[in-house]
């Protein structure tokens, strides 16, 4: 971000996505010393129906290894409820769904729907879209 803000280009390997309009933020960095490790972190927010809050959303679950994904210590996906009044954020559970650390969750670059792909043992996977109604995800 303070590379962005000065204006200077990102180091090799790595790219910034703002996209204001979509409220949708995404860093990404690709690592070939290491086997060609992907790194991503995303940041969303929603507008809550009751026109007071926003959720936020900071995903780096999105990390991948030889195309599978790779979970870490520091993986995962944090939720919070921001108040647009007081200007104060606090952490939450995730709204209508549980988190499931198996999954690869994708937030959405248009539109409100996250995608969540169930990466089984056997390598077989499972796509579902958890859809926004303005105060909780459903499937």
């Amino acid at each position: 971000m303070k590379r962005y803000r000065e204006g200077l280009p990102q180091e090799a390997g790595e790219t910034l996505t703002i996209d204001s309009k979509n409220g949708y933020i995404m860093f990404e960095r690709v690592g070939e010393e290491y086997g060609d490790v992907i790194f991503r972190l995303e940041v969303c927010y929603w507008n809550e129906s009751d026109g007071k809050h926003k959720l936020i959303i900071f995903n780096d679950m999105a990390s991948s290894f030889e195309g599978k994904p790779c979970m870490t210590e520091t993986s995962g996906i944090d939720f919070f409820r921001y108040n647009n009044a007081t200007k104060r954020m606090v952490a939450c559970d995730a709204p209508g769904f549980e988190v499931d650390y198996r999954c690869i969750y994708e937030l959405p670059r248009k539109g409100k729907d996250i995608i969540c792909t169930l990466w089984n043992d056997d390598g077989t996977t499972k796509r579902m879209t958890l859809k926004w109604d303005g105060k909780r995800f459903n499937e």
